[in-house]
């Protein structure tokens, strides 16, 4: 697809994106407005004077360390930094996605070797599988083949294929014939005498 026919899909796309419903985006809300007043609130607890009361040794520093009375003294600029750049980003979207679509589509086909490696996340699902999904599947399939059906398995079949072999081989003997049964036991004896002879 090609980064023309990929805006088309997108801005198609598009069309049908709408907002969550309020079961969704409502906790979220809730817990965010928390989350920011409870941190404005209750900061002198978290970072303040009374942080050692509150964490009660759970956060242990130094007596040379004093990273956390600094946070109390950070730079207005440096403390307005996040909220900045998350709307900056929102901003950045806005104007991508719903006043001009056709700019993410333009900057893909500028960059186009750093769009497909943003896009394919880096390659870290490539070099993960690269690195761990083929070697467990080849060891997998190693101790399936070779464990399992040559040694486990192969072990007892073989031995019942040899044992079978043998009682075929050995059901050949018993020819039910008066002359071979003797003649048989005629050897036997012949041999028992001779060891007996020699090991005099």
């Amino acid at each position: 697809m090609t980064f023309h026919g990929a805006a088309r899909a997108d801005h198609h796309t598009m069309e049908h994106v709408h907002e969550s419903p309020a079961s969704m985006w409502g906790p979220l809300v809730a817990l965010s407005v928390g989350a920011v007043f409870s941190g404005w609130l209750l900061h002198a607890l978290f970072i303040g004077d009374n942080n050692a009361a509150y964490w009660q040794g759970a956060i242990f520093t130094g007596p040379t360390n004093h990273v956390l009375e600094k946070i109390e003294h950070t730079p207005l600029l440096i403390g307005l930094l996040p909220t900045a750049t998350g709307v900056l980003g929102f901003a950045l979207a806005f104007w991508f996605y719903i006043l001009s679509p056709a700019i993410p589509a333009r900057l893909a086909s500028r960059f186009g070797p750093i769009y497909r490696f943003v896009l394919n996340k880096w390659y870290f699902d490539e070099l993960y599988d690269f690195l761990f999904v083929r070697p467990a599947i080849w060891l997998s399939r190693e101790l399936w083949k070779v464990g399992d059906e040559q040694i486990i398995d192969g072990v007892p079949n073989g031995l019942a294929s040899l044992a079978e072999g043998g009682s075929v081989q050995v059901v050949r003997i018993q020819t039910g014939s008066i002359a071979v049964y003797a003649f048989t036991m005629l050897i036997g004896l012949v041999v028992m005498v001779s060891l007996f002879l020699i090991a005099r």
